[in-house]
């Protein structure tokens, strides 16, 4: 977490005792506006987005905490795309409340401030947050959160919630099963709510804490990337959370606000995603304590967390293997990305996208036009070193220690391409196998990994039993945990539970806390305990 930069590395434009906090707003060596409760920095942007632009500085990614304040808006509000009321709890830069007022259909935003001076401060970002000082249809609510909806009746179609963090007195509060009831029964029909929660200097369990006991209000939720570090979950009362109708960032106000950032296109969005009710419920519904007043998990372990400077890994690596369980587990595919370039190159899995798109570029028309860096050229010198390989007859002198490299390039080529397969590259690697006389578990592995991508599940399932009945296997053929959740997966999504139970309890250890382990023996577990909640055994194919 920032803390205010000493004296003779800012300028001190804003410095007031409030009610509640000490405010202060800085200019960074001319390169950062930021504001800063107690001294710890609540928000912050690059200093250019403040003064006048004339057209010629180029496109600009969304990075640190910029990111977070664009994004958590436009996705909440992508899932109520005509919404005509919102509250927004915690004022910070204002950013959140000036992208809703963006919306035409907007009538009327209400931003609830429990420190006023929080306000005044952060003037020093206009013009960025001009809306919520200058249309007629932003009002501001200075009062405590909880309440302000306890004293009301009024329903919203869209709130939220991004207070300060849960360490600061009276912060946790917000994050509570009670207060996630306040909100629901303030939320009109079709409405939907946005909560953000931060990953740095706090544990996987105080996450869970969080989001079990909003899962306890809201039916459905999905869970998407803002940051590195930030996270976004968007819930409602209904059944299905409302697909993202990405097309708000085309609402004339917000395109304009946007018109010097890297464009924000769907599939820069969508690729966000990490994971919602159908993920996370099993494991929620049973082994969570949710955090709330009687039981404030979050309260006695915030300050913990953030002395220890812990980090709720498992939430940041959840997108991080090649095989990604979640999309699934939920159904539902990523196509091999196209677009190479992203607004968000800070978050692993948009960088993962971008890098994809470029090395299937590579080899096209296109591939002038694509921007070299170290992370791409070191990716591309591994494509077209496999690629000689593979177009010669000369088996490599180690088989194993050679298939590494083919999972490195497998991974880097399709990125977080789900339930789609890369059909030239899976091509040269079974002809070169095949036509070199390649030992059975290197056969086994790309087939293995050709079903996979594909989500050809019946196929991943055979191909897995042919691995775990070699006895060299965890020696380097298949990363681990591609092979625990894909043999998994693979065996609940063609109805053989039994067979994924075994499966799971071989590969993994145990007393294994780590998050995607807990999510799959979970669902696992709920699979083996109701059969009609098991996943169907359809198989998409691209």
């Amino acid at each position: 977490v920032r803390q205010l930069a000493p004296l003779d590395e800012a300028s001190i434009v804003f410095y007031r005792d409030g009610r509640t906090a000490t405010v202060s707003a800085a200019i960074e060596h001319e390169s950062t506006v930021l504001i800063a409760t107690n001294g710890k920095v609540d928000a912050s942007l690059p200093y250019s987005w403040t003064q006048p632009r004339d057209g010629g500085e180029g496109l600009e990614a969304l990075t640190r905490d910029v990111a977070t304040q664009v994004l958590l808006p436009l996705i909440t509000l992508a899932h109520a795309p005509r919404a005509r009321t919102a509250a927004v709890i915690g004022h910070g830069s204002g950013m959140s409340s000036h992208y809703i007022l963006g919306s035409p259909h907007v009538e009327q935003v209400t931003t609830i401030e429990i420190e006023p001076e929080m306000i005044a401060g952060s003037r020093v970002f206009h013009p960025v947050n001009r809306r919520v000082f200058e249309d007629s249809r932003s009002r501001f609510a200075i009062e405590d959160a909880r309440a302000y909806f306890a004293a009301g009746d009024t329903r919203y179609d869209l709130i939220l919630s991004e207070p300060s963090n849960p360490w600061v007195s009276g912060v946790s509060s917000l994050f509570t099963r009670e207060f996630y009831a306040q909100v629901a029964r303030h939320l009109a029909a079709g409405g939907v709510f946005g909560q953000w929660i931060h990953l740095y200097e706090i544990s996987d369990d105080l996450v869970l804490g969080i989001l079990a006991a909003l899962h306890d209000h809201f039916p459905s939720y999905t869970l998407y990337f803002t940051a590195p570090n930030d996270m976004l979950i968007v819930a409602s009362l209904g059944n299905s959370l409302p697909e993202p109708d990405w097309g708000v960032v085309r609402y004339p106000g917000i395109e304009s606000d946007l018109a010097h950032v890297v464009p924000l296109t769907p599939q820069t969005l969508d690729v966000l995603r990490a994971g919602g009710h159908v993920t996370f419920g099993p494991l929620l519904d049973r082994d969570i304590v949710p955090n709330s007043d009687f039981h404030p998990v979050l309260d006695l372990g915030a300050e913990r967390g953030r002395f220890l400077s812990q980090s709720a890994s498992g939430f940041t690596s959840l997108r991080s293997p090649r095989f990604d369980m979640i999309a699934a587990l939920e159904g539902r595919p990523i196509p091999l990305p196209m677009e190479m370039w992203s607004a968000t190159p800070e978050i692993s899995v948009a960088r993962a996208t971008t890098l994809s798109a470029r090395l299937r570029a590579s080899d096209t028309p296109q591939a002038d036009t694509v921007t070299s860096d170290a992370e791409y050229t070191g990716a591309l010198y591994r494509k077209r070193t496999l690629e000689a390989v593979l177009a010669g007859s000369a088996p490599p002198a180690d088989w194993e220690l050679w298939f590494r490299t083919v999972v490195a390039v497998e991974r880097e080529l399709h990125g977080p391409a789900a339930g789609f397969a890369d059909a030239n590259f899976y091509l040269s690697v079974e002809r070169y196998l095949v036509r070199t006389g390649a030992p059975e578990v290197a056969l086994a592995t790309t087939q293995f990994m050709h079903a996979l991508a594909a989500w050809n599940f019946r196929e991943a399932s055979h191909a897995a039993d042919r691995l775990l009945a070699d006895p060299t296997i965890g020696t380097g053929w298949v990363p681990p945990d591609m092979l625990r959740d894909g043999a998994v997966v693979a065996k609940l999504l063609t109805g053989d539970v039994a067979a994924a139970r075994a499966v799971y309890d071989r590969l993994t250890f145990a007393g294994d806390t780590e998050l995607r382990s807990r999510l799959l023996g979970a669902y696992l577990r709920a699979a083996e305990e109701s059969p009609a909640a098991r996943p169907s055994a359809g198989e998409p194919t691209p």
